[in-house]
């Protein structure tokens, strides 16, 4: 029987994804009152798409979105971002530890308990940290 040949794997282009560190992200979010988290999901959106070369992702509706849902869009984004980030990580170790459904859990959370979005944006950040760090 024939079986269609599985689709490549989306390719990622190093040295996109720009490292930064999680606390300064998370104080920078706190001094701004979230000001700054619209601006960093914009920017590590942007990346994702240019080292992917993903036209799904769309940093400029993205932000569109998180504004007129006062942030709820962008419990989505994080997930989505995450769920990229890890599937070039699991492509580089296969023993990569999927981060997907603890940020989504940490960030349907936050609508209750406030802080956990400020765990789920650290370890997202974490894992973009870890896509500019490892050569393709």
């Amino acid at each position: 029987m024939y079986q269609p040949p599985p689709s490549p794997a989306p390719s990622f282009t190093p040295g996109v994804v720009q490292e930064r560190n999680a606390v300064v992200v998370l104080l920078l979010a706190l001094v701004t009152c979230g000001i700054y988290m619209v601006y960093w999901l914009y920017k590590t959106s942007a990346e994702l798409q240019e080292a992917l070369q993903d036209e799904d992702i769309n940093p400029l509706v993205d932000v569109i979105l998180v504004i007129v849902t006062c942030f709820i869009w962008g419990i989505y984004v994080e997930y989505r971002n995450a769920q990229k980030a890890h599937g070039v990580l699991a492509r580089r170790d296969p023993n990569a530890v999927d981060q997907t459904q603890t940020i989504l859990i940490l960030n349907l959370a936050q609508l209750v308990v406030g802080v956990t979005g400020l765990i789920a944006t650290y370890i997202l950040q974490e894992e973009l940290n870890k896509l500019a760090r490892t050569p393709s």
